[in-house]
């Protein structure tokens, strides 16, 4: 065939593949486009994203990348290479063909975005804002990038300048869901939860089949215990899930999963999903570590006035210094709490990670010899588990912050004892669970206690019999919220104590208390300035209410050490064994209800039993001095695993 006949085959071909793709007719469309003998660089990059189009990920790639090599001086086949790259996960391939597409054509907004999110991918939070600022320079009314500039200043915690970003992004669109899906989660970050709400059920009224933006909904609405229509959104939510764990993919966060279901397996394929976006990144080369000592680090976004903080700083504390180094791995905030200056001054050494990148924080842990690390977060709130996906330790584990596995290929021990984590339950975890020979959790049994309270001074009635909860507000639902008001109908003398700080959340509950005509025996504690004080007033409450479908773990630990009894129920899975170990661990099982009948029952037989509680509250002021709630035999089961673990890796 002559080449004026071959050039006019092609231009047949061409056309028609343009027709078929502005019909979405992707298939007929790459049909066409691979029949053309020579084709230009127009041609390779409608056929990539034509591939791309039908999901032939792998294959669209690899025609950007014989189109850059055909054509290495065109700036949109390098962009297209960029794009590609990142659905891969090939985070260090997009930024190099962003780069080459930046040098071809310095003005190329769509290269400095794609480089953005390349850089976001890998954890380098400011290289990434850098890349977001120059292409809404470029492009004012660039929508994605001012979105994603705004979830960069959310990241650093510089919220107005968040707020800006999505200001304007919803000044080019309105209608955005993903501006809106961003809003919310900027306003719960702020305490603003009935603007959450708003925001989150906005961009699922915009894309009522995404399956992130009803998971955001469920989340806020749980927070805020606003429960009109949550079965609704679960149910919408279930559905969504499945479809997507059909096609592999998923865009719930693992934690969301975890509360909603007590499914270890579903929360498993959850987290699994979750880490493919870290599938590219390449370990770190391994180095010889000469340490005489065990080398522990602790990861942590939350060494500060937090939970996790006020369990682990006993270990900073009690470890055995002839035998190990402790060093803190510290990519949160810092505050003045006792906590953070206790793990400050009694770490060995402190790596401040908050401006390194996921790659950088994983290289300074391993420049630190660190034998085992230990993550503390798994996928809780800002946490940076891709830390971990580089390696930067021999040996890695999760522990303590996070009631379920990570389903990373690259942590491999999971820290717990045999009572929550019975071994049948041991295949919901991608990591070898290791246990410590008794109850696992850590808690400070010598904290200090503040100066005695009375109830007047906590806005309590004086004569009334007091059930508390100072749970986290998502993990109370609305059956549980109706059985302690079903226990305050069956105890006429009796009040309900909560912990939920934030109004709109006591709002809601006050209005369905209403319902029953009980809201003026629900009670909300102000916040008081330390745990001290909290474990002071916390004496005052008679019998401490837990929630079954996640329990109380901090929380429980300072009921138990103020002496006063938790009522809990019997659980299927982790964030449900919790509470319930421990009381077995302490022989209270007759805190442990088996269903929800017997926990009123169990309740109200306390409430109108004084000399049962009276028992009770005589054996949980004793604790102090039980092994099982010593911080010191925790330590030293750790340090037992840890020396187990070190050996088996030699």
């Amino acid at each position: 065939m002559n080449s004026k006949k071959k050039q006019s085959q092609s231009m047949v071909l061409r056309k028609r593949a343009i027709a078929c793709y502005e019909n979405r007719a992707f298939n007929q469309c790459v049909n066409l486009l691979q029949d053309i003998t020579d084709p230009t660089v127009d041609d390779l990059n409608l056929l990539g994203i034509s591939l791309k189009n039908i999901g032939e990920n792998l294959e669209a790639f690899k025609i950007f990348e014989k189109a850059s090599e055909k054509y290495p001086k065109d700036a949109v086949t390098a962009n297209n290479l960029s794009v590609q790259a990142l659905v891969l996960n090939q985070s260090n391939r997009a930024i190099e063909a962003a780069d080459l597409a930046l040098s071809l054509q310095s003005d190329y907004p769509e290269a400095f975005y794609n480089r953005g999110n390349a850089l976001l991918s890998l954890g380098d939070l400011n290289k990434a804002l850098d890349s977001y600022e120059f292409a809404v320079g470029l492009r004012p009314k660039y929508l994605k990038a001012w979105v994603n500039l705004g979830v960069i200043y959310q990241k650093l915690t510089q919220y107005d300048q968040a707020l800006n970003c999505y200001t304007k992004a919803l000044e080019i669109d309105s209608n955005c869901d993903k501006t809106h899906h961003n809003l919310a989660n900027l306003y719960y970050e702020k305490g603003d939860l009935k603007s959450a709400v708003e925001h989150s059920m906005t961009a699922a009224n915009i894309q009522p089949n995404c399956l992130e933006n009803i998971s955001t909904l469920f989340h806020f609405m749980r927070w805020a215990c606003h429960w009109n229509q949550i079965d609704d959104v679960n149910r919408v939510l279930e559905q969504l899930l499945a479809q997507s764990l059909e096609l592999n993919v998923s865009t719930e966060a693992p934690f969301f999963t975890l509360y909603r279901t007590a499914d270890m397996e579903l929360v498993r394929k959850v987290s699994q999903i979750e880490l493919k976006s870290l599938s590219d990144i390449k370990p770190l080369e391994p180095k010889v570590i000469n340490s005489q000592k065990i080398v522990i680090g602790y990861l942590s976004g939350d060494f500060n006035d937090h939970p996790v903080a006020q369990a682990i700083e006993p270990a900073f504390r009690l470890h055995n210094r002839e035998n190990f180094e402790i060093i803190a791995c510290s990519y949160g905030s810092i505050d003045s709490s006792t906590y953070c200056e206790s793990i400050k001054s009694h770490a060995d050494k402190w790596l401040d990670l908050r401006e390194l990148s996921d790659y950088e924080a994983a290289l300074k842990i391993q420049q630190s010899g660190v034998h085992i690390l230990v993550d503390l977060a798994g996928h809780t709130r800002n946490n940076r588990i891709a830390i971990m996906a580089y390696r930067p330790a021999p040996v890695q584990c999760l522990y303590l912050g996070y009631p379920a596995t990570s389903g990373a290929d690259f942590i491999d021990y999971y820290l717990a004892d045999r009572v929550v984590v019975p071994e049948e339950h041991t295949s919901h975890f991608s990591e070898k669970v290791e246990y410590l020979d008794s109850y696992y959790h850590l808690a400070d049994e010598n904290h200090p206690v503040g100066t005695p309270v009375s109830r007047v001074s906590q806005k309590l009635p004086k004569d009334s019999f007091v059930f508390c909860s100072f749970i986290a507000s998502y993990k109370l639902t609305e059956q549980w919220f109706d059985l302690w008001l079903e226990i305050l109908l069956n105890c006429d003398k009796s009040i309900l104590w909560l912990g939920i700080g934030n109004p709109f959340a006591q709002k809601n509950l006050l209005d369905r208390a209403s319902r029953k005509d009980l809201a003026d025996r629900i009670f909300f504690a102000d916040r008081v300035p330390s745990k001290a004080d909290h474990l002071a007033r916390l004496k005052l409450a008679d019998l401490a209410l837990d929630t079954p479908f996640f329990n109380g773990m901090t929380t429980t630990h300072d009921c138990l050490l103020a002496g006063i009894p938790v009522l809990t129920r019997e659980g299927r899975s982790f964030p449900e064994m919790v509470c319930p170990g421990l009381m077995k661990y302490l022989d209270l099982e007759d805190l442990i209800a088996k269903d929800d009948q017997d926990f009123l029952k169990k309740a109200c037989d306390l409430y109108a039993n004084k000399e049962n509680l009276k028992s009770l509250r005589l054996r949980c002021s004793s604790l102090q001095k039980s092994p099982v709630l010593q911080a010191s035999r925790v330590v030293k089961d750790l340090e037992k695993v840890y020396s187990r673990l070190v050996v088996s890796t030699e």
